[in-house]
C-alpha cells in the first residue's frame, strides 16, 4: 500500500534536497496546473512521495545549456 502524506509532508518527506525545497505555495501551484500527480479524498489533497518522485525525475527535468 502506497503512503500518501499532506502537502506538508510532501515537502518535509526527503525527496527534496534541503537547499532547494519548494515552498508550500510553489506546490500548491503545482498541484494546481496539475504539473505534480496527486490524490483527492474529499476535500483533502494527498500525494505519494515515490510516484511525485518518479513524475519530477521523468517529466520536469531541463535539458543541460
Amino acid at each position: 500500500m502506497q503512503k500518501l502524506v499532506s502537502i506538508e509532508g510532501l515537502r518535509e518527506s526527503g525527496i527534496f534536497p534541503d537547499d532547494l525545497k519548494p515552498s508550500i505555495r510553489t506546490l500548491r501551484d503545482w498541484t494546481r496546473h496539475q504539473r505534480i500527480p496527486y490524490r483527492k479524498v474529499g476535500k483533502f489533497t494527498y500525494f505519494d512521495p515515490v510516484e511525485v518522485l518518479a513524475h519530477i525525475n521523468s517529466k520536469m527535468r531541463m535539458a543541460a545549456r
